[in-house]
C-alpha cells in the first residue's frame, strides 16, 4: 500500500523523500505521529498514510489522520495535504469516516 502511495504522489508531481519502503530513509515523527510517505513540491510538504481496513477507524488512527490532516506550512498560507489510502473493499467506509470526522481537513483519499 505505501508503494502505490508512493506512485499517487508522483503521479499529482510530488517528490518523495522519505517512506516506510526500501529505498527510502524513514520518516520523522511529527508531532508524535510518523507519517508513511513525507514528499515535498514547490516547497511544500505534504504526508502520505496507508491504513488497513480494521485501522483507520481506531481511535489511534483517527488521532493520528488529525494530527498530520490539520497542518500548514510555518508561513501558515498553505494547508499540508494528507494522502490517505486504504484496501478497495473499505474505500467507502473511509470516505464517510472523513466526511463525519473531518470534513474541514486536506485530506485526499485513495483505495489500493
Amino acid at each position: 500500500m505505501v508503494r502505490t502511495l508512493i506512485g499517487l504522489m508522483g503521479r499529482d508531481g510530488w517528490e518523495v523523500t522519505h517512506a516506510a519502503a526500501e529505498g527510502y530513509d524513514q520518516p520523522s515523527e511529527v508531532d508524535g505521529v510518523v507519517p508513511d510517505v513525507v514528499a515535498l513540491k514547490d516547497g511544500v510538504v505534504s504526508y502520505g498514510k496507508a491504513e488497513t481496513c480494521e485501522s483507520f477507524q481506531s481511535q489511534r488512527s483517527i488521532g493520528q489522520i488529525w494530527v498530520l490532516s490539520g497542518r500548514t506550512m510555518q508561513d501558515g498560507r498553505k494547508s499540508i495535504t494528507l494522502y490517505l489510502i486504504v484496501p478497495r473493499a473499505c474505500y467507502r467506509d473511509l470516505l464517510q469516516t472523513i466526511d463525519a470526522a473531518f470534513s474541514r481537513r486536506d485530506i485526499l483519499a485513495f483505495s489500493g
